[in-house]
């Protein structure tokens, strides 16, 4: 009886969404908590990624569902840290609309070949992480060039969507505000959940900056540090001369990816 009523507990709190997310890191993967709170106000409604997370346990796994609801059919289970495409315009309360899934990161957060899981159904989103994957030490020594024919992208926007859908692009980002002789340089990665081009600027441990693509050619970058944002850059636009570059509508910051 103890653990009927347990059991009845954590499901009211999934259905009440008060889920507490699953912040943690398995090797190159770090969750950062649930993606209905940290990701998806940030990007434009519309096709999402996610990982799935609070699924601990040798057996854990999410269910698929074919319609929003626990009590409808399994479409298909998932193993902790499988990829999930969804679509965030479709959702019935907590749960969204799941378009397609991979896995690129064993459950123990390996990196491990591409591996497509077909799928489509509704998840529940208490159960669906935004996340970060690290590189390998020295991945931004010699970046790799950009292979257009392996994603069968036409320009660098398909390009930037593709990858970051894969989550295999890498880059240095060159910041320059205007106050100094010449632009800073950080590692930068794509966005993993955005699947737009978004990209983050990790600065140092606790500050980075996040341009955030709002339709093509345009976008925004905000400053963020301690967990909280610090500055909102304005409006950026994709340089004419160097596709490679953002620049300011005052013309004062410039960020670009190489």
């Amino acid at each position: 009886m103890f653990y009927r009523i347990i059991g009845l507990l954590i499901s009211g709190l999934f259905a009440s969404g008060q889920a507490v997310a699953e912040t943690a890191d398995y090797g190159q993967i770090e969750l950062t908590g649930l993606s209905r709170d940290v990701s998806w106000p940030l990007n434009p409604a519309g096709p999402a990624y996610a990982m799935i997370c609070n699924v601990n346990g040798p057996d854990g796994y999410l269910s698929i569902r074919t319609a929003p609801g626990s009590q409808h059919g399994e479409a298909r289970r998932l193993k902790r840290l499988a990829i999930v495409e969804i679509d965030t315009r479709e959702r019935r309360g907590h749960w969204v609309r799941v378009l397609d899934a991979h896995r690129s990161f064993t459950s123990e957060g390996r990196k491990q070949d591409f591996k497509h899981l077909p799928v489509t159904g509704w998840a529940h989103d208490g159960y669906l992480c935004s996340y970060v994957d690290y590189p390998q030490p020295g991945a931004f020594d010699h970046p790799a060039e950009p292979d257009m024919n392996s994603s069968a992208a036409t320009t660098p926007e398909e390009y930037a969507i593709a990858q970051a859908a894969t989550h295999s692009r890498r880059a240095r980002c060159e910041w320059d505000n205007g106050l100094v002789d010449l632009p800073e340089t950080y590692p930068c990665t794509f966005v993993p959940f955005a699947g737009n081009g978004s990209f983050s600027v990790i600065r140092d441990d606790t500050y980075e900056l996040m341009l955030t693509i709002e339709q093509p050619g345009i976008a925004n970058i905000q400053e963020y540090g301690d967990g909280r944002a610090l500055a909102n850059y304005g409006r950026f636009y994709r340089s004419e001369s160097d596709r490679a570059c953002w620049i300011s509508e005052t013309k004062e910051e410039k960020l670009c990816v190489r």
